[in-house]
């Protein structure tokens, strides 16, 4: 007479009960999956791209800008003048910003040094790269600018350092239909130094489609007024910008004033050439290349023309 296998009467069940186990696990991933698939990750916060001066322009799109410093002395007369060219050039765009290289030569007592390059890195929110930014959604409000009240979408933008020391809270308000697009901008930057106190900076626009001139041309443009109150004192930005010039600013005048109110430097921009390509290589009367110095005065720049 066969006698039963205990072994086998143990294996038996286990059988039975391999496939009863491995349902319910399926089961337990289909319900993550679909939970994961109803809760996904939280999107990196998003800002539409016309509200950052370079990044609705295509790589190689470039600027040439000349600026004029005088600083003061405590009598009131210029004690310095000081020469700044810059040439700035889009080179990528991603999903958070824009990476621009910057050439920037500069003159003293008369005499222009060689240029220095270097390679930024700009958020869409104004940020840094080692920097977190989170958004939030604010109720919708007017900007009145020449008499006219516009709607505007308003968000504020927390931009921390990477120590958590540093915080910018900036609220921004915006109508991605009438340029400059971001009417107004306010930030308040508190932990940039050890008293506790913090630089406030406002911008506004205060004029809409403004004449203004570019290489002999007529250019619309907004007026924006910019305050910036900081430890030092007080700085007063007037400039002209459009969109349709990389980088936005096309004039800008700036002085800055001590706690006191003293005149202590003043300086003007201006835009010398741009192009919504990469510059060319221009050739001299002898068929060879240009000095990098010589370009921006033979350059002329490609103008978009206003949309209808």
């Amino acid at each position: 007479m066969l006698v039963p296998d205990a072994t086998m009467n143990i294996a038996k069940p286990q059988r039975l009960w391999a496939p009863l186990v491995a349902a319910v696990g399926l089961c337990f991933l289909v319900l993550a999956s679909s939970v994961s698939a109803q809760n996904p990750e939280p999107a990196a916060p998003s800002v539409p791209l016309k509200h950052h001066p370079w990044a609705t322009f295509s790589p190689g799109a470039w600027k040439c800008v000349r600026v004029v410093t005088e600083t003061f002395d405590e009598d009131g007369s210029v004690a310095n003048t000081g020469v700044t060219e810059t040439t700035t050039t889009l080179k990528t765009i991603d999903a958070g910003g824009v990476t621009l290289e910057e050439e920037v030569a500069v003159w003293v007592a008369g005499k222009r040094l060689d240029p220095q390059t270097q390679t930024v890195w700009q958020g869409l929110f104004g940020q840094s790269m080692d920097q977190k930014v989170t958004v939030k959604n604010l109720p919708p409000a007017e900007v009145a600018i020449e008499g006219r009240a516009i709607p505007c979408n308003v968000r504020q933008y927390e931009i921390t350092g990477p120590d958590g020391k540093r915080v910018e809270l900036v609220t921004v308000y915006s109508n991605d239909g009438v340029a400059p697009f971001v009417l107004r901008r306010q930030s308040v930057i508190t932990g940039t130094n050890g008293s506790g106190t913090s630089n406030n900076l406002d911008m506004d626009v205060d004029a809409l489609d403004m004449p203004t001139s570019v290489d002999d041309r007529v250019q619309t443009a907004a007026h924006t007024r910019t305050v910036h109150r900081h430890a030092k004192g007080t700085t007063l930005t007037l400039a002209y910008t459009s969109d349709e010039v990389p980088g936005g600013v096309i004039s800008h005048e700036s002085k800055d004033l001590d706690k006191q109110g003293r005149l202590v430097r003043r300086s003007v921009l201006q835009l010398l050439a741009f192009g919504l390509k990469p510059e060319e290589e221009p050739e001299d009367d002898r068929g060879g290349l240009l000095p990098r110095r010589l370009r921006s005065a033979r350059l002329r720049k490609t103008v978009r023309q206003p949309s209808e």
